[in-house]
């Protein structure tokens, strides 16, 4: 066979394709948007699925064995961030996280004030596009060449009235990392 390997799989095939890739050493870049997660956190989660599956929202065994290991990682990263439990929420990723504080900051405030830039993870982009009462009172600022924002703009638009500022520290399309915002 033209193209053979020397164990029967021809080249080009998808059988042939997946062999050589996991035989290839690779190097991952792209741990801004995905990290592996340690051999701990992956033993951690392979526990927690075997002995705590279960709607920890449900009253029976199950449920709440489930309830008790979320409580617990809610615990274990309160204490590694220093906040209380009641302030840790689990979502399933950013999208869901952005929209769920856009959607409790549209609706607890009647005029919100946001700043954000023209670099922001695409859920937050779209929050704004989409939204015509955040269009009145938007400060998007633009970035400069190399990716950063201008701390001197950033501080201008940030006032004491401002609601929420929404800067997203390591971007995971470039990988520029922003300076810590000037009010902390």
């Amino acid at each position: 066979m033209v193209g053979n390997d020397g164990n029967g799989l021809s080249r080009g095939t998808p059988e042939f394709e997946y062999l050589r890739m996991v035989n290839t050493k690779s190097i991952y870049l792209d741990n801004n948007a995905t990290t592996q997660p340690l051999p701990q956190v992956q033993e951690a989660m392979i526990q927690a699925m075997n002995e705590g599956f279960g709607n920890p929202s449900s009253s029976h065994r199950g449920g709440q064995i489930a309830r008790r290991v979320a409580m617990h990682a809610r615990d274990e990263v309160a204490g590694l961030i220093q906040a209380r439990p009641d302030q840790v929420l689990f979502t399933s990723g950013a999208t869901e996280s952005n929209n769920w504080v856009f959607h409790n900051i549209l609706s607890s405030f009647s005029n919100p004030i946001f700043v954000t830039s023209n670099i922001e993870h695409s859920s937050v982009k779209e929050l704004v596009e989409n939204n015509k009462a955040i269009h009145a009172n938007l400060a998007l600022l633009p970035v400069r060449e190399d990716g950063s924002l201008d701390l001197n703009e950033l501080e201008e638009a940030c006032s004491s009235s401002s609601t929420l500022v929404s800067i997203q520290w390591v971007n995971n399309e470039t990988g520029v990392i922003q300076l810590t915002c000037p009010h902390g």
